[in-house]
């Protein structure tokens, strides 16, 4: 997922570091918890079966795990897990380090505070989150007033475009924090994600940089991968057809939408996926504004889970057309399209031509559709 910090990586690494089998003991205090529930932790893994992964009991407000230190544990990084008495689901990343054999995590019912101390790179990460979420707090209310229809279309668009500026500078600083951060886990997890951030140019100078002792890494070789299919699936390029299964159990194709719309949005999500959900109403205000002129939208989910999917779709709203064979991260649109993250959007015309591809700023993409429709009106 591409995520402000929804990091989706394999958990299966080449051994970098020659670490005899260790643990790292976590100290773990936590609020709005009670007694008797489970907190779990795992490997950031692309699908629901890390390689590794551990829960325990919460009691008097304290739990404790000992995590292994090894290969996999040190190259990748980790997260813990846990639901409130409601059922909502809160998580913290963090990481496991060589020579570091104590941790203490801070955890509660609002993500934002959570945090991790005791290493270097858990500091870093911190560090990292408080920029996001300064930049968020400015971008979210501003997303709020271009879609609130008491203010005036001027005053809309002024707020979208401020959305857009801060959404341009938060690329910048963290493509600044993924270089300054190439020679550790932190900077390579976080380049694998967000890779799309940075120009073609530049990006092979970044891959450049990666110290030897990474370039085996799957992560790389990952992302490497993906942005060869970038060239194979590059704006102009003809799009892949691929068949699924809709919400009602029928079986369709990509190809059947592409044909019948002026222009399709092909929007790879999951009910999972954080930054899936918030961009929805991005999207969704421009299919509305744009679907009786010739705009179709089809979401690709890559859940794994029925249930899950089918009540994401109830809880959003999603109008539009769904598909997913709830494969996950092994589904058959992100293995054809090598998508390493969500969203994922690409925009085909009628013709079956990709016109667009991760396209984040909804001012960009409103542009490219309002100017191909105007092309078949």
């Amino acid at each position: 997922m591409r995520k402000n910090l929804i990091i989706q990586l394999l958990a299966i690494t080449m051994p970098l570091f020659g670490v005899a089998q260790t643990t790292c003991h976590i100290n773990g205090v936590v609020k709005d918890l009670k007694d008797g529930q489970k907190i779990y932790t795992s490997i950031f893994a692309m699908d629901e079966h890390p390689c590794y992964k551990d829960s325990v009991i919460v009691r008097n407000g304290l739990f404790s795990f000992n995590v292994p230190v090894n290969e996999s544990t040190l190259t990748t990084p980790m997260m813990m897990t846990y639901k409130d008495s409601t059922q909502h689901y809160y998580s913290t990343v963090y990481y496991i380090e060589s020579g570091i054999s104590e941790l203490n995590a801070f955890l509660s019912s609002d993500n934002r505070k959570n945090r991790i101390t005791g290493s270097p790179l858990n500091f870093i990460c911190h560090e990292y989150n408080k920029m996001l979420n300064s930049y968020n707090d400015r971008i979210l209310p501003l997303l709020q007033q271009s879609r609130d229809k008491s203010l005036s279309d001027e005053e809309r668009t002024l707020a979208l475009k401020k959305t857009d500026q801060l959404k341009k500078e938060l690329n910048q600083e963290q493509q600044r924090w993924i270089l300054e951060n190439i020679d550790n886990t932190f900077g390579i997890g976080e380049l694998v994600i967000f890779y799309s951030l940075f120009d073609k140019d530049v990006i092979d100078q970044v891959i450049t940089a990666i110290p030897d002792r990474f370039k085996g890494n799957p992560t790389v070789i990952m992302m490497k991968d993906a942005l060869a299919s970038i060239n194979r699936f590059a704006v102009g390029k003809p799009f892949t057809d691929f068949t699924m299964t809709n919400s009602k159990g029928k079986e369709v194709s990509l190809s059947q939408y592409v044909k019948k719309n002026k222009v399709t949005i092909v929007d790879f999500w999951a009910s999972w996926c954080a930054p899936c959900r918030r961009a929805i109403p991005s999207l969704k205000h421009i299919y509305d504004t744009y679907k009786n002129k010739g705009l179709g939208v089809v979401g690709v989910s890559l859940d794994s889970k029925k249930e899950s999917w089918l009540k994401a779709i109830k809880d959003l709203n999603l109008d539009y057309p769904q598909m997913s064979d709830l494969k996950g991260w092994n589904s058959i649109g992100a293995s054809i399209y090598n998508i390493t993250a969500i969203p994922f959007v690409l925009i085909i015309r009628d013709d079956g031509t990709i016109i667009g591809r991760e396209i984040q700023s909804e001012i960009e993409m409103e542009r490219l559709i309002k100017e191909e429709l105007s092309k078949n009106s």
